[in-house]
């Protein structure tokens, strides 16, 4: 998802606000947009989905942890 889109949902959804993230912003603390990987440039696909893969990883403990917290799931 890209900082604007984030921004839209967050208008179309003022109650949610504070539930919408950027998975950058999830795993790293840092907001970053991905570019979309739309067009036939195999290489760039591969390029973003490891991006993507490696991001997951280092923030696999804050994703979980923010996915429970959000829904008051009990761990």
């Amino acid at each position: 998802m890209e900082s604007g889109q984030k921004e839209a949902l967050q208008v179309e959804f003022p109650k949610e606000r504070e539930k919408i993230y950027l998975l950058s912003e999830v795993a790293d603390g840092i907001p970053f947009d991905f570019p979309d990987p739309f067009g036939p440039d195999s290489s760039t696909h591969q390029e973003i989905a490891n991006e993507l893969y490696e991001l997951i990883n280092r923030g696999f403990e804050n994703i979980c942890k923010l996915a429970f917290d959000t829904q008051n799931i009990p761990r």
